[in-house]
């Protein structure tokens, strides 16, 4: 079953720890990867997409560049 419940940038920030600001980097950067809702004044992600957030996050820490992190992406979450 699919998950449908979205979630605030906020909300993805207190759950894995990375800043906002570059969880809105990742959205355009990866935006294939993390599909978004704006409601007003809010950008909303699938409450899935916290693990996703978390892989780019560990990708660009352990010093991977963009496209490692895509191919990595393209390996574990293709199929969302």
């Amino acid at each position: 079953m699919v998950n449908d419940e979205w979630i605030t940038i906020f909300e993805i920030s207190m759950q894995t720890g990375v800043h906002e600001e570059n969880i809105v980097r990742y959205i355009s950067a990866f935006s294939e990867y993390l599909p978004e809702k704006k409601v007003g004044n809010l950008r909303l992600l699938k409450a899935e997409s916290s693990s996703i957030i978390k892989t780019i996050w560990e990708g660009y820490k352990d010093g991977k560049m963009t496209p490692q992190i895509r191919d990595i992406l393209r390996k574990n979450f293709n199929n969302r």
